[in-house]
């Protein structure tokens, strides 16, 4: 994902799994969200759609955004939104933003989206 960052041309970056589908406004939500200078990094919780197996998947990824960025830090989580994204949920922000904190830690073999949160 960090080759990426060198291919693109563009002032935002949007990461996502091959078999995400995102929101059909979507370039609207990213653009009007990343008008908040103070919003760094922001995503889309994956929702799956299906028999129960998709539908507690869904539920576990609205936990984790919420309640472990709550559990991990608590003060920035009540007090400025902060939220945790995993690398089945779809994540946006800008260019120079990524590269100030030097982009996807290539040591970890997973978890890369939450160590960048």
């Amino acid at each position: 994902m960090n080759e990426g960052l060198y291919q693109a041309n563009g002032d935002v970056l949007v990461f996502f799994h091959a078999h995400t589908v995102v929101p059909a406004n979507r370039l609207a939500i990213v653009s009007s969200t990343l008008k908040d200078e103070k919003i760094k990094l922001a995503g889309f919780t994956s929702i799956m759609r299906g028999a129960f197996t998709p539908w507690f998947i869904s539920l576990q990824n609205g936990i984790k955004t919420y309640f472990g960025a709550l559990i991990y830090n608590p003060i920035r989580c009540v007090c400025y939104g902060f939220r945790l994204f995993f690398g089945d949920q779809v994540i946006f922000c800008k260019k120079k933003d990524f590269m100030k904190v030097g982009g996807f830690n290539q040591e970890l073999p997973i978890m890369e989206y939450a160590d960048l949160c």
